[in-house]
């Protein structure tokens, strides 16, 4: 599960199938609705957010869970599968990253 905010996922995205969103601004009232028979993988960019969002979710009763530390910037590092938007990508640092999808 990613729980990145919809600008943070426009510009890459794990390489995988079966991702459940659910961007962390908006967690506690979507987290009541997610799967409990199913193992949950939480991450985001760096594992801080969803190191938060697996704890809320231990404490609600949720038992398969685990979150991914380092998040999509370890996973991207170790070589692991990605998709991102080459286009959307200007910039040195990560703070100059811009998705070309408007805000609205």
């Amino acid at each position: 599960m990613d729980v990145r905010e919809e600008f943070e996922v426009a510009i890459k995205v794990f390489g995988l199938t079966d991702i459940l969103y659910c961007p962390f601004d908006s967690f506690e009232v979507l987290s009541g609705t997610l799967p409990r028979e199913v193992p949950l993988i939480i991450a985001d960019s760096v594992g801080i957010h969803s190191k938060e969002a697996a704890r809320k979710l231990l404490e609600n009763g949720y038992t398969l869970i685990a979150n991914l530390a380092g998040g999509i910037a370890d996973w991207e590092r170790d070589g692991l599968p990605m998709c991102r938007d080459v286009e959307s990508m200007q910039g040195q640092c990560p703070c100059m990253i811009k998705s070309r999808i408007p805000k609205m």
